[in-house]
């Protein structure tokens, strides 16, 4: 192959490559973003016994208590709505909680409000819907006022909630319920247990804070409910795009050593013949620009090492559960801990769960794929590189 030919065939490729690993690069800090504008850093504890639990009457009692962090709670029973006019929507949920709950899942307020603390004192019955089923029951959103019926009670409308602007990971991570949200003081709540506590993080402090904290006022109720961190899921789930601009830094200190090594060689060959002539000194009097010139070289490059392993360094997230108390290579406490894994996820299906699980999972999935498909591209680049600094001028084979 003409040499000329294949060096343009080759830098095209490695071209391609990049912009590849840039789009990949792109797509990540997307999802990343996503997660962070729809999930707040909060801690959720969900019901894993049903038969023992937390009430709404402690759940009261702990925000009346707690000023350390914002708690809000809630319980889902699904059912079926009814229009005045007699539309019916079979899958329904209705979510029982307080006027904390829209602090910690977000929802933009098309028409009316969502309930405070007064509506909450009330115990009236009112509802907030989403834009999706008002448009079902009332052709229209403008329905603020309007009776729905569940549960064998009619509810009064005072809220409408926009529809999520759903993207195909979002989405996928949704259930087929539409869900209404009703104070919970509005149910019998004795007996009633909260399905989901959440907590905001204090800054500054972990999840065993908040642990002690709620252990201090709740007791040992706390234990009936697992816990997701999902501050730390997140950061989790996100790391990928760290871990791919460590690994491409880690190359790129390689790169900058073999230069370094090689000059640092090839100056020393010049001495050497140099030497076999003339005395050291008058050798550093001969050559003392091109001496300069690769001694400076070599001291940018040391200094360029420095600053890449500073930009590349990032703290790692590994969950606890997958470190080893007593030594790294403890191989059978990884083999347990991954077996664990696969069956606290097969346990939990049959759990309380949310979008925010589900989601904060599929990204991370989304995420892996990512890093593997740029660590490919990444390894192809580097062939390619090395390929065309190895082609020599005379001829060149593209084997």
């Amino acid at each position: 192959m003409n040499l000329r030919i294949y060096k343009s065939s080759n830098i095209v490729k490695i071209v391609i490559s990049i912009v590849a690993i840039a789009i990949m690069l792109t797509f990540s800090i997307y999802l990343k973003l996503c997660l962070d504008s729809k999930i707040i850093d909060s801690i959720a504890y969900k019901n894993t016994k049903k038969i023992t639990g937390i009430t709404f009457n402690e759940l009261n009692k702990l925000q009346q208590v707690n000023s350390k962090f914002e708690v809000t709670g809630y319980s889902e029973i699904p059912t079926e709505a009814e229009s005045k006019f007699g539309v019916r929507i079979d899958k329904v949920k209705v979510v029982f909680t307080d006027e904390k709950e829209i602090n910690f899942y977000p929802k933009k307020i098309i028409e009316g409000a969502f309930f405070d603390a007064l509506d909450l004192n009330k115990q009236s019955n009112q509802v907030v819907i989403s834009e999706s089923m008002a448009n079902k029951f009332f052709k229209t959103t403008k329905v603020i006022g309007n009776t729905i019926k569940f549960m064998e009670k009619n509810y009064y409308i005072t809220g409408v909630y926009q529809d999520e602007n759903k993207s195909m990971l979002y989405a996928m991570a949704q259930d087929e319920y539409e869900r209404v949200y009703v104070p919970y003081s509005t149910m019998n709540i004795e007996g009633q247990f909260v399905d989901v506590l959440t907590v905001k993080v204090p800054k500054g402090n972990d999840e065993k804070y908040v642990y002690n904290e709620l252990n201090k006022t709740l007791g040992d109720k706390v234990r009936s409910y697992k816990s997701d961190n999902y501050g730390y899921n997140k950061l989790i789930a996100s790391q990928t795009f760290n871990m791919f601009i460590f690994i491409a830094g880690i190359l790129l200190i390689i790169f900058i050593i073999i230069y370094v090594k090689n000059n640092i060689l090839n100056l020393i060959k010049m001495i050497k013949e140099k030497a076999k002539e003339l005395y050291f000194l008058q050798i550093i009097q001969a050559e003392y620009k091109h001496i300069l010139l690769e001694s400076s070289k070599i001291i940018i490059c040391i200094i360029m090492i420095f600053i890449v392993f500073n930009i590349i360094k990032f703290p790692l997230a590994i969950p606890e559960k997958y470190i080893p108390s007593d030594y790294i290579f403890d191989f059978n406490f990884y083999r347990e801990a991954i077996i664990s894994s696969f069956q606290d996820t097969n346990s939990s299906l049959k759990l309380i769960g949310d979008v925010y699980d589900r989601y904060i999972s599929y990204i991370s999935y989304v995420q892996l794929l990512l890093l593997a498909c740029e660590l490919i591209v990444l390894v192809g680049v580097v062939r390619k590189i090395n390929r065309f600094r190895r082609c020599k001028y005379t001829t060149c084979t593209t084997s």
